[in-house]
């Protein structure tokens, strides 16, 4: 009797490993679907996807939030340009964050302002790195700026993930 009472507890001792390791998977699959990391760079020389319309926006496998910021803008009219309208190009985008030409007359990085709030516009450049004090504020994902920003000038190394 006392062989059946040991085997009944390792059999639960199991049970409950098989359980923590179950729903260990699932979070970690649950995580890395809500983190999807895309590059749209079409032909490896760094260009991205041409947005024309907000059908082309639809068409992404973006964060909705990206794609709210996105279609707002895509096809309007640029203040600065008569008779130019908004056709950003999507270059990489990973979870709330994606790295855009042709909001601004730079390269920008959109996303929560501070990690948490509404999508705008929370980094740019024309030449060099971003400013590291940007990408910091947003806590901007460092795949999306190669690991490097800059400081005063000078390239630094960037991790933020």
């Amino acid at each position: 009797m006392e062989n059946k009472s040991t085997a009944n507890k390792w059999l639960i001792v199991a049970v409950i490993v098989m359980s923590i390791i179950i729903v260990v998977m699932a979070t970690w699959i649950i995580a890395g679907a809500m983190y999807k990391d895309k590059d749209f760079q079409t032909k490896g020389d760094g260009t991205g996807v041409r947005l024309t319309s907000v059908s082309d926006v639809d068409k992404l496998d973006i964060d909705s939030s990206l794609k709210k910021l996105l279609k707002s803008k895509v096809g309007q009219s640029i203040p600065e340009r008569e008779g130019s309208v908004y056709e950003p190009i999507i270059d990489r985008a990973y979870g709330k964050y994606a790295a855009v030409y042709g909001l601004t007359n730079a390269y920008t990085i959109i996303g929560p302002k501070n990690g948490t709030s509404e999508i705008a516009i929370v980094a740019s450049m024309q030449q060099g790195d971003m400013p590291c004090s940007d990408l910091k504020l947003a806590l901007v994902p460092s795949r999306l700026v190669d690991g490097k920003c800059e400081v005063s000038g000078s390239s630094q190394t960037y991790n933020q993930d």
